[in-house]
């Protein structure tokens, strides 16, 4: 963290986008498209109460909708939170975003997506201890 709280790596900034859905509607959350290149940190998924059902995790490439690739699919059974943490290295390039497609969890029920990306290193010391208190508290 620095100084104003925001989330940092190796000193460089930790880019965070973070969308919250309305009740009883899906959620497709897209990030801000990387403006030099980065490498995604993870992907975390809330909803308000128990669901049941299917998130994916889509790369959409700026070289066009040819390449759009679903990188993974969270499955909730009974549950509120999700979250993905890429098990190697997946660079991105500029222009491309990251997109979460979180269906409705049903009335009353929104849902919160947060997308990680570090915009300059390639490896992540320390991410798990800024991550470290999120994941114990979902626990």
């Amino acid at each position: 963290m620095d100084s104003q709280g925001d989330p940092r790596i190796h000193n460089e900034p930790l880019i965070v986008d973070r969308r919250l859905g309305a009740a009883n509607a899906d959620l497709t959350h897209r990030s801000r498209p990387v403006t030099h290149w980065g490498q995604l940190v993870g992907v975390f998924v809330v909803y308000s109460a128990a669901v049941s059902l299917n998130v994916d995790i889509i790369l959409e490439p700026a070289v066009g909708s040819a390449y759009v690739v679903r990188l993974t699919r969270l499955v909730l059974v009974a549950d509120t939170t999700a979250w993905w943490l890429p098990e190697k290295d997946l660079r991105l390039a500029q222009g491309d975003v990251v997109r979460v497609d979180a269906p409705a969890g049903g009335a009353s029920v929104t849902a919160t997506a947060s997308i990680y990306i570090d915009s300059g290193r390639t490896r992540f010391e320390g991410l798990e201890e800024l991550l470290l208190p999120w994941l114990v508290r979902v626990r």
